[in-house]
Protein backbone atom coordinates (compact mmCIF):
# COMPACT_ATOMS: atom_id res chain seq x y z
CA UNK A 1 0.00 0.00 0.00
CA UNK A 2 1.11 3.43 -1.11
CA UNK A 3 2.07 5.78 1.70
CA UNK A 4 0.76 9.66 1.07
CA UNK A 5 1.15 13.15 2.69
CA UNK A 6 -1.24 15.52 2.39
CA UNK A 7 0.34 19.37 2.79
CA UNK A 8 -1.98 22.11 3.14
CA UNK A 9 -2.85 24.46 5.80
CA UNK A 10 -6.67 24.73 4.87
CA UNK A 11 -8.38 21.90 6.54
CA UNK A 12 -11.11 21.51 4.50
CA UNK A 13 -9.46 20.54 2.22
CA UNK A 14 -7.43 18.37 3.89
CA UNK A 15 -10.41 17.09 4.87
CA UNK A 16 -11.88 16.36 1.51
CA UNK A 17 -8.48 14.95 -0.14
CA UNK A 18 -8.08 12.67 2.76
CA UNK A 19 -11.77 11.34 2.07
CA UNK A 20 -11.10 11.19 -1.17
CA UNK A 21 -8.15 8.90 -1.03
CA UNK A 22 -9.57 6.44 1.96
CA UNK A 23 -12.63 6.50 -0.76
CA UNK A 24 -10.49 4.59 -3.48
CA UNK A 25 -8.66 2.56 -0.83
CA UNK A 26 -5.71 4.30 0.44
CA UNK A 27 -5.34 3.85 3.89
CA UNK A 28 -1.57 5.05 5.06
CA UNK A 29 -2.23 8.87 4.99
CA UNK A 30 -0.62 11.66 6.75
CA UNK A 31 -1.49 15.51 6.83
CA UNK A 32 0.43 18.43 7.89
CA UNK A 33 -0.45 22.40 7.97
CA UNK A 34 2.57 23.58 6.82
CA UNK A 35 5.79 22.32 4.40
CA UNK A 36 8.57 22.61 7.14
CA UNK A 37 6.25 19.51 9.00
CA UNK A 38 6.15 17.49 5.91
CA UNK A 39 10.21 17.90 5.19
CA UNK A 40 11.02 16.53 8.68
CA UNK A 41 8.93 13.14 8.20
CA UNK A 42 10.37 12.37 5.03
CA UNK A 43 12.33 9.78 6.65
CA UNK A 44 8.36 7.97 5.98
CA UNK A 45 9.39 7.84 2.48
CA UNK A 46 6.15 8.86 0.99
CA UNK A 47 4.94 7.09 -1.92
CA UNK A 48 2.87 10.48 -3.42
CA UNK A 49 2.88 14.00 -1.36
CA UNK A 50 -0.43 16.37 -2.47
CA UNK A 51 1.39 20.04 -1.58
CA UNK A 52 -0.54 22.89 -1.56
CA UNK A 53 1.21 26.11 -2.83
CA UNK A 54 0.00 28.87 -0.26
CA UNK A 55 1.21 28.31 2.70
CA UNK A 56 3.00 30.02 5.96
CA UNK A 57 6.06 30.31 6.23
CA UNK A 58 7.36 28.34 2.89
CA UNK A 59 4.99 28.29 -0.20
CA UNK A 60 4.89 24.95 -2.17
CA UNK A 61 8.12 25.75 -4.53
CA UNK A 62 10.18 26.82 -1.45
CA UNK A 63 8.72 23.09 -0.25
CA UNK A 64 9.15 21.58 -3.17
CA UNK A 65 12.83 22.53 -3.89
CA UNK A 66 13.73 21.33 -0.43
CA UNK A 67 12.28 18.16 -0.84
CA UNK A 68 14.14 17.52 -4.31
CA UNK A 69 17.29 18.23 -1.99
CA UNK A 70 16.29 15.16 -0.01
CA UNK A 71 14.75 12.57 -2.12
CA UNK A 72 13.54 12.29 -5.71
CA UNK A 73 11.32 9.56 -5.26
CA UNK A 74 8.33 10.98 -3.73
CA UNK A 75 5.42 11.86 -6.45
CA UNK A 76 4.57 15.25 -5.73
CA UNK A 77 0.80 16.64 -7.05
CA UNK A 78 1.11 20.34 -6.97
CA UNK A 79 -2.29 21.76 -5.59
CA UNK A 80 -3.27 25.29 -5.38
CA UNK A 81 -6.72 27.43 -5.89
CA UNK A 82 -4.83 29.79 -8.07
CA UNK A 83 -5.36 29.42 -11.73
CA UNK A 84 -1.87 30.57 -12.99
CA UNK A 85 0.07 29.13 -15.56
CA UNK A 86 3.16 29.85 -14.20
CA UNK A 87 3.31 28.44 -11.02
CA UNK A 88 2.14 25.28 -12.92
CA UNK A 89 4.66 25.19 -15.36
CA UNK A 90 6.85 26.18 -12.29
CA UNK A 91 5.90 23.18 -10.12
CA UNK A 92 6.36 20.86 -13.15
CA UNK A 93 10.39 22.45 -14.12
CA UNK A 94 11.05 21.73 -9.94
CA UNK A 95 10.23 17.84 -10.48
CA UNK A 96 6.20 18.00 -9.62
CA UNK A 97 4.05 15.18 -11.72
CA UNK A 98 0.97 16.84 -11.89
CA UNK A 99 -1.05 19.93 -11.32
CA UNK A 100 -4.23 19.84 -9.26
CA UNK A 101 -6.78 23.26 -9.09
CA UNK A 102 -8.32 22.70 -5.65
CA UNK A 103 -11.79 23.53 -7.25
CA UNK A 104 -10.79 20.20 -9.76
CA UNK A 105 -10.19 18.57 -6.41
CA UNK A 106 -12.92 15.25 -7.26
CA UNK A 107 -12.96 11.07 -6.87
CA UNK A 108 -12.99 11.39 -10.77
CA UNK A 109 -10.08 13.64 -10.90
CA UNK A 110 -7.59 12.40 -8.14
CA UNK A 111 -8.36 8.72 -9.51
CA UNK A 112 -6.87 10.27 -13.04
CA UNK A 113 -3.93 11.97 -11.81
CA UNK A 114 -3.38 8.32 -9.27
CA UNK A 115 -3.78 6.50 -12.45
CA UNK A 116 -0.82 8.30 -14.20
CA UNK A 117 1.38 8.00 -11.41
CA UNK A 118 1.16 4.48 -11.50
Amino acid sequence: MKKIFIVDDDPVVTAMLSKILRDIGFLDISVFSDGESCLTQLDQKPDIIFLDYQMEKMNGLEVLQELRKITAKSAVVFTTALEDLSIAMQSIAQGSVEFLLKRNITKKEVQKILDEID
